[in-house]
């Protein structure tokens, strides 16, 4: 489930950083999207634009920007967070460790 409903410190996630690959496939997203729900910082890679730097046009990269709006007008714990993000190329790995 994937409700948005508000969470306690106590919460499993409370702001934990987590990273979810493949956000680009149905599955990637829908886990990343339960975590963000459960109160975990979720950094969601995306590989659709990976190489060009930008995935703002992805199917992917409009359902977090739309949850991302959602959880503001809520004031949520969880985050979730694009990440250009192909686990093939090891300057993009370094990349999103240094951003996490």
């Amino acid at each position: 489930a994937t409700g948005g409903s508000e969470l306690s410190e106590n919460a499993p996630g409370a702001g934990k950083p987590v990273l979810v690959t493949s956000c680009d496939n149905a599955v990637g997203l829908q886990i990343a999207l339960h975590l963000a729900n459960r109160g975990f910082r979720v950094f969601a890679g995306l590989k659709e634009g990976a190489s060009s730097g930008s995935s703002d046009d992805s199917a992917s990269s409009r359902v977090i920007r739309a949850w991302q709006k959602h959880r503001e007008s809520i004031q949520g714990q969880g985050a979730l967070i694009a990440l250009p993000l192909d686990v093939t190329r090891e300057d993009l790995l370094h990349e999103a460790v240094d951003i996490i």
